[in-house]
């Protein structure tokens, strides 16, 4: 919320299943959606920098910007994005796609981080050799 234009800056709705116990899910759906708002309002992410270890035609470690400073933990699970920008009646709207998984296995400085790619390996391999971009977000923030 912003205070001196009186305006809202992001907000995040959703349906909540109910049954005769409460909410269904509860605890994973309220997860959910804090690590939705946390990318769509706060542009919390980081970046895939570079393969450091590629098998075959598969990225097995990736060099990715969070460190110590970040607060990034050893084992931290991470989703790995890109960006994938949609014509909708000539207005061009930019969605995240997931692209694969992985998890920190080294902290290596105040700004930077090894993962070991879990899933997604071709995908992300492909994504890097195409110049695409490709962000982490972190997957466990709330546990």
């Amino acid at each position: 919320y912003d205070v001196a234009s009186n305006s809202v800056l992001c907000a995040r709705d959703e349906a909540l299943e109910t049954n005769i116990f409460g909410i269904k899910n509860f605890e994973a759906r309220i997860h959910g959606m804090l690590h939705d708002m946390l990318f769509d309002c706060f542009d919390i992410k980081y970046s895939v920098v570079r393969p450091v270890e590629v098998k075959k035609d598969e990225a097995k470690i990736l060099l990715i910007a969070i460190g110590k400073k970040h607060r990034a933990k050893l084992e931290d699970r991470m989703e790995i994005y890109t960006f994938i920008t949609e014509d909708l009646d000539g207005e061009q709207i930019q969605r995240k796609v997931l692209v694969g998984e992985g998890e920190i296995i080294e902290i290596q400085d105040e700004n930077f981080s090894l993962l070991k790619v879990k899933q997604g390996n071709k995908e992300i391999l492909k994504h890097l050799n195409e110049n695409k971009k490709l962000f982490c977000l972190v997957k466990n923030i709330f546990n």
